[in-house]
């Protein structure tokens, strides 16, 4: 029975290692950083002690083959950023005009909307997990 416990321990071990590799990954992004999330996923830095978190998809009326009314065309989706054990919930839009807004600055952190990912088709919806948003934290 000897032979199976190194192999066991080995074993073992590696997967803790794998696991570690994934978590210290996480929270690799720094000030000046893009990162592209899905929902439930953050942009964050370890070392500046921040994350930005996509938490869902309020409304997505963005049009589709450049028909739209000056009232149409944006999404609003819902983010929480935490620094310093504080949480801020906050809300971005996917167009700048008409008084939405693209970015916003928390703490002294500037948070900005990129691509989000689908884009609108006719007649058809998507589900919130198969979005995919840029975020920028500078």
């Amino acid at each position: 029975m000897r032979p199976k416990t190194p192999v066991l321990i080995l074993f073992t071990l590696l997967i803790f290692l794998l696991g570690c590799k994934k978590v210290f990954n996480k929270c690799d992004a720094g000030r000046g950083s893009s990162k592209v999330v899905g929902l439930n996923e953050a942009i964050c830095s370890s070392s500046d002690d921040f994350s930005v978190t996509f938490t869902n998809v309020l409304y997505d009326q963005r049009c589709f083959g450049g028909g739209c009314s000056n009232l149409d065309g944006v999404a609003k989706l819902r983010f929480v950023f935490k620094n310093n054990r504080q949480s801020t919930p906050f809300h971005l839009y996917t167009d700048n005009t008409n008084g939405y807004y693209t970015d916003t600055t928390i703490n002294g952190y500037q948070i900005l909307l990129g691509v989000v990912t689908p884009e609108p088709r006719a007649g058809q919806t998507f589900p919130e997990k198969d979005y995919k948003i840029e975020i920028t934290v500078r």
